[in-house]
């Protein structure tokens, strides 16, 4: 299936409608809570979505451009069985694509685990990604006992203290993710150029290894022969 990428300003006031509608049957189908009151809210908020084949009305995400990743905010479908099959199959298939990341806890985080979904690993990366690397009211702690084949287990905690309201939040997330971009605009359909040569560099660190682990592999053989020939 081919992934589609949009702008809410080319869509229909229908179109909103119902994709509005999604939204509060897929946060209501979740037990979450809804922080959009209508529409406009929900647009001037996220104005880029993205989707399967332009089939929006079934199953559609909306992201926010940041600086080296597209972040996945929210997952709406139509409340179908294919729907919300489709909402974990668009989850995947993003954060298996360089230049996006997506926050995911709970039952969410568990189904991509099982997956085999790509985490981004080190500290330093978690909040670069996340854009958070210089703002002392959003910070993360990670989980020392982490275990990604764990349904319970969660690889961070993320707080969030809202100081204009005086609140605080907390919340148990799992950074899912490739390689971080270098983008260049800020429209919805803006390409992702990798940064550094960080892939080639990954790549030919494991080759190197796998040539490491067949020249052991050979040394181990060599040295069996030759014990056997002793005998």
């Amino acid at each position: 299936m081919n992934i589609t990428q949009s702008n809410s300003s080319e869509l229909t006031e229908d179109e909103k409608d119902k994709m509005f509608s999604m939204y509060r049957l897929s946060y209501e189908m979740g037990g979450q809570p809804l922080w959009f009151k209508n529409k406009e809210e929900l647009f001037s908020r996220y104005p880029c979505f993205v989707t399967f084949n332009n089939n929006y009305l079934v199953v559609y995400a909306m992201f926010q451009l940041k600086k080296k990743f597209n972040k996945i905010s929210l997952v709406c479908h139509d409340g179908s069985e294919e729907g919300k099959r489709l909402s974990i199959e668009l989850r995947y298939n993003l954060v298996n694509k360089d230049g996006w990341i997506l926050e995911a806890a709970d039952k969410v985080s568990w189904l991509l685990r099982k997956k085999g979904a790509p985490i981004i690993e080190k500290y330093e990366s978690i909040v670069d990604a996340l854009d958070i690397v210089n703002n002392p009211d959003d910070t993360i702690e990670l989980n020392p006992d982490f275990n990604k084949d764990d349904r319970t287990s969660y690889q961070y905690l993320r707080i969030y203290n809202d100081v204009a309201n005086g609140k605080r939040y907390e919340s148990k997330e799992t950074l899912f993710g490739l390689f971080s971009c270098d983008y260049n605009g800020s429209y919805c359909n803006r390409t992702c150029k990798i940064i550094g040569g960080t892939r080639r560099k990954l790549s030919e660190r494991k080759n190197r290894k796998i040539r490491k682990s067949r020249k052991s592999r050979k040394s181990r053989k060599s040295r069996s022969k030759s014990i056997s020939e002793k005998r």
